[in-house]
């Protein structure tokens, strides 16, 4: 809602002022054209994300490893001083 073509057709010209703040009530928003991605722009940035998710993911499960070894090796060293 905050691009500029959006603002300059749909938001700015139901503005009202109201106690110095501008506002919008709920009949004219629903009112308002929201542009939508065609279908296949919406497939193509699901694919993305998901691709993007399953990374980041991968990364996590590196962390979590890293930690947990991390740890391991933390101990070892301890019990080796102690020993």
């Amino acid at each position: 809602m905050n691009a500029p073509d959006f603002r300059e057709t749909q938001i700015n010209p139901q503005l009202q002022q109201q106690c110095g703040q501008a506002n919008v009530n709920g009949t004219k928003l629903k009112s308002m054209v929201i542009p939508i991605a065609p279908t296949s722009e919406q497939k193509r940035i699901v694919t993305r994300v998901d691709e993007l998710m399953a990374i980041c993911d991968a990364l996590e499960a590196q962390l979590t490893s890293a930690q947990s070894e991390s740890q391991q090796l933390l101990e070892a060293c301890l019990n080796e001083a102690i020993a």
